[in-house]
Formats: structure tokens, C-alpha cells, sequence
């Protein structure tokens, strides 16, 4: 069955989280795919990482230090990407997190933050953790 979508969303992408180990895994990710890693160290503590990307192909894989403890196994979200500057688009986006949030929990409240236009993160009641990134400042 050949499926068409038409969404909001522009990519989908696999986002690894670290408990402060996040540069020695982007030194064995380059390595391992021999990839040079785009990385934004974080703002407040220079020995951990904000947000960094590798791409394989055409593909990217985000991963961070997060800023709550995560378990082995379970540091692994979807970043969804969307416009952030058209109100229809944000508006969609907050309508999809609005679902996925109900009977879920919510992390982030999809909203502007210092960093982002509108971004937020939340487990669904399936146990999958969505961030939804509505574009940098």
C-alpha cells in the first residue's frame, strides 16, 4: 500500500540523550561512521553539549546532554521539525502535541523558549518521547 502524507512536519529525526557523557559518545559515533559531528556546547556548563547532529546520508541523528536523569535504554526520542514562523503551521503543531500529550506526560510545554520559537517534549501514553522543534532563534 502506497501511503501519501501531507503534514506540518518537514523531518522526523532519532535524538539520543546523554547524562553528561555526550561528548565520548560523539567521539565514538565519528569515529564508527566516520562522521565530524556538528555540536553547540551547552550555555551554562562548557563540559556538556546543548544539542549536536551527525549526519548518515541524508540523515541526521541529533543527541544532548539531557537536563533530567536518564536510564540506559531509555535516552532516545523523536525530534519532529516544523515551521515555527507560519501561524497555521504552529498551530498544527501545538494541535499534535495536544494529542499526543492526553494521557501522556509532558516535559516541556510546547512554547518559545530562549533558544527556540516553540519547542516542547513529551512522553505519549505509549511511552514514546516526541520533541517538537519549531525552528532556532
Amino acid at each position: 500500500m502506497k501511503m501519501k502524507t501531507k503534514g506540518i512536519f518537514t523531518s522526523a529525526n532519532p535524538y539520543l540523550y546523554f547524562n553528561g557523557d555526550c561528548i565520548k559518545a560523539i567521539t565514538l559515533y565519528e569515529k564508527a561512521f566516520n562522521v565530524k559531528a556538528e555540536v553547540m556546547p551547552n550555555r551554562e556548563a562548557e563540559n556538556l553539549v546543548e544539542h549536536a547532529k551527525f549526519k548518515i546520508g541524508n540523515d541526521a541523528i541529533f543527541l544532548c546532554d539531557a537536563q533530567y536523569p536518564v536510564k540506559t535504554g531509555d535516552n532516545m526520542m523523536i525530534a519532529t521539525k516544523f515551521d515555527a514562523t507560519s501561524e497555521s503551521t504552529t498551530a498544527a503543531a501545538k494541535a499534535a502535541f495536544d494529542i499526543l500529550k492526553e494521557d501522556g506526560q509532558v516535559i516541556m510545554k510546547l512554547e518559545e523558549t530562549s533558544w527556540n520559537k516553540c519547542f516542547g517534549i513529551l512522553i505519549d501514553k505509549f511511552g514514546v518521547k516526541w520533541n517538537m522543534c519549531g525552528g532556532l532563534k
